[in-house]
């Protein structure tokens, strides 16, 4: 006997398509069952109540919340059955889902052809009585309320209402339960995202922190640098303007003494250890609060906040010079270095942060040239020559602009043939209302006040052009060469080879005729980049002499190391009283023996007798310059010397000289 009832409208919308298969319904019912979650939940109370009620209300033994899988039926709640679970081909629920929409009761399960065979029935529990109806979420059947007995019975229409009351209870708890699982896992996700962007933005804020922290600060020893010790500077300066600000401070400028000799002997990483701890050491002997900044290669600046009178200035000096002066361990064995101090204090009045700077860096370089381990204050006597100082500045800068500045060419002469083999481009400066000064006073005064820069390029410039003009005015079949002095400024530039390739190009000279002149002491000043921007001078093809040898400090071992062509021996060793042959010829014999052991070629500066002229050529020394022969010259006497002998010299200047009175 089978039973089946209408299944009550409130509990589904309106019946799946016509147009559906079996099979798309079918995925459409899992795809359901899986969003709501509830397969092989956990026991749950409400479930259970609903089910003791419903075989309460029904008078039976069983009820059960059955969910219909794949290929199982799975209880959510089974009043009066010890299972969890049964196959799907043999249950009463398989079937009732098929009919979502209706009620599926059968009274007497022996008694229909479509149950009787099942285990179910025949056995353990033997049903005979069953009625479910469909649990019905999203339109999709995904199992029954249903109750069941092992006696046939007939349920009243009450009872089967309830039935149906209750199955809507039980979709509502499921989509209910599936609700606040989903709020539950957006909360989570929620809470993850918002945990994700707080480390995010943390995260930003130490790369941000990070980013600021190397824009304002030194790399190697982490103090501030420059840009950012000029920023505190500036604002203490502002505030020493104000009434209710701090009325004095001092502004220190500290120099490591022959650092560049660390770096060649022990090598750049130790160096760089050396610059740690020495920044970690004046640190420590500052007060705090005080303003400790690395500003470049071997430089540190200070701000002493407290520091108001000479005197205290002068005992910070002396307590900093002996912190650098302790052994410093490089790891191998120990390093000693010294520190040159100077202070500049707006003690008296308030100045701009760069004036202090300014004034400190030149009380420091006073310093320098009193020893090691010394201190100086900017006082009176100091600030003459600053002025003095700023002076030379102004006059030079103008000079550059105003075209007061020339070049004359001293010749370079082969010993061997008596001829000119090139010449040294040198720089003269004709003042006005001071006339002519001397060259080795205004170099050195832009060597200290930064314009020897601007100038070097200047003479680099003046020189290309002339050379070029040279090649190209007269047609000559001789090609000289041209030497130019490049400061130990100039070299210290990372853009210096660029620059030297730029104005070979403009000029359009050629750079195999070009020999820039370099000493030993700006070379070891910063030997790896010196040695690097070399390298690169000499791929252009230009030749590079090593000036002034044997006034430095380069050991053999870096001379060989050098991309160099040429050693010009110093002066001094060449000078020596009246009718000697050369003032060192010990020396400048070792010298020359060991420019031809490593390759190089040779020049003599400062020629000044035929002893020392025989003596030269006597050693193998290759070329020589020097008022023997003649001083600097001007452009036009440069060009008719090229090529001819030191014997032509007279006849060339005799020729000059008669055709000035004709004219």
């Amino acid at each position: 006997m089978k039973t089946t009832t209408d299944f009550d409208a409130d509990q589904s919308a309106s019946p799946p398509s016509i147009i559906q298969t079996a099979l798309e319904i079918e995925l459409e019912r899992l795809a359901t069952l899986r969003r709501l979650e509830i397969l092989d939940s956990g026991a749950d109370s409400q479930f259970d109540v609903i089910t003791e009620l419903m075989a309460g209300i029904c008078g039976t033994g069983m009820a059960i919340v059955s969910l219909v899988d794949e290929n199982r039926q799975w209880f959510k709640s089974h009043h009066g059955l010890d299972l969890t679970e049964t196959e799907r081909s043999t249950s009463f629920c398989s079937v009732a889902i098929e009919r979502p929409y209706e009620a599926l009761v059968v009274e007497d399960a022996r008694l229909d052809e479509r149950f009787r065979e099942y285990a179910c029935v025949k056995s353990t529990p033997g049903i005979r009585f069953y009625a479910g109806v469909p649990l019905i979420s999203s339109g999709s059947a995904i199992g029954t309320l249903c109750v069941a007995d092992t006696v046939p019975k007939r349920l009243g229409q009450s009872q089967l209402d309830m039935l149906r009351v209750g199955a809507k209870a039980v979709v509502s708890l499921i989509e209910q339960r599936a609700t606040i699982a989903e709020l539950e896992r957006a909360a989570v996700q929620r809470a993850r995202v918002e945990a994700e962007l707080r480390e995010q933005v943390k995260a930003r804020a130490r790369i941000e922190r990070r980013l600021q922290f190397s824009a304002t600060h030194d790399r190697l020893t982490r103090l501030p640098n420059r840009d950012e010790f000029k920023r505190r500077l500036d604002d203490l300066v502002t505030a020493a303007e104000d009434d209710d600000g701090p009325r004095g401070f001092t502004v220190g400028a500290i120099d490591i003494n022959q650092f560049q000799l660390i770096n060649a002997t022990f090598g750049r990483q130790s160096g760089d250890l050396v610059l740690i701890e020495v920044g970690r050491r004046i640190v420590e002997t500052v007060n705090e609060g005080d303003l400790v900044a690395r500003t470049s290669g071997d430089r540190f600046l200070v701000v002493l906040r407290n520091c108001r009178a000479d005197a205290e200035a002068a005992a910070a000096g002396a307590r900093i010079s002996e912190c650098v002066a302790r052994p410093i361990d490089i790891g191998t064995t120990d390093v000693y270095a010294t520190a040159s101090v100077g202070f500049a204090s707006t003690a008296t009045r308030a100045v701009a942060a760069d004036e202090l700077i300014s004034q400190a860096d030149f009380a420091m370089i006073e310093a320098k040239h009193h020893g090691r381990s010394v201190t100086r204050v900017f006082d009176e006597r100091l600030g003459q020559r600053f002025a003095s100082n700023m002076e030379m500045h102004t006059a030079l800068n103008s000079g550059l602009k105003l075209n007061e500045f020339k070049l004359v060419y001293q010749p370079i002469i082969s010993l061997a043939e008596g001829r000119v083999d090139g010449f040294e481009a040198l720089m003269r400066w004709n003042r006005p209302g001071s006339g002519p000064q001397s060259p080795e006073d205004f170099i050195a005064a832009a060597e200290r006040n930064g314009m020897i820069v601007p100038l070097g390029r200047w003479a680099l410039r003046e020189a290309c052009s002339a050379l070029r003009r040279w090649q190209t005015e007269i047609g000559m079949t001789l090609d000289p060469s041209m030497s130019v002095n490049v400061s130990a400024s100039q070299l210290r530039s990372r853009d210096f080879g660029v620059t030297v390739e730029r104005l070979v190009l403009e000029t359009g000279m050629n750079p195999r005729r070009l020999t820039l002149e370099i000493t030993e002491t700006a070379v070891m000043e910063n030997l790896s980049l010196a040695i690097e921007t070399l390298h690169g001078l000499r791929r252009l093809g230009i030749r590079i002499d090593l000036d002034d040898f044997g006034t430095g400090y380069s050991s053999l071992t870096r001379l060989r190391d050098l991309p160099i062509d040429r050693l010009k021996i110093d002066r001094n060793f060449i000078s020596g009283g009246p009718g000697a042959r050369l003032g060192d010829e010990r020396l400048v014999r070792m010298i020359i023996s060991l420019a031809h052991e490593l390759g190089l070629e040779v020049v003599a500066e400062g020629v000044e007798t035929e002893l020392q002229r025989a003596a030269l050529t006597a050693l193998g020394c290759g070329a020589a310059q020097g008022y023997l022969f003649s001083a600097g010259v001007d452009e036009a006497l440069a060009r008719e010397m090229v090529g001819r002998t030191v014997e032509d010299f007279d006849r060339i200047a005799a020729s000059r000289a008669s055709s000035k009175k004709i004219a």
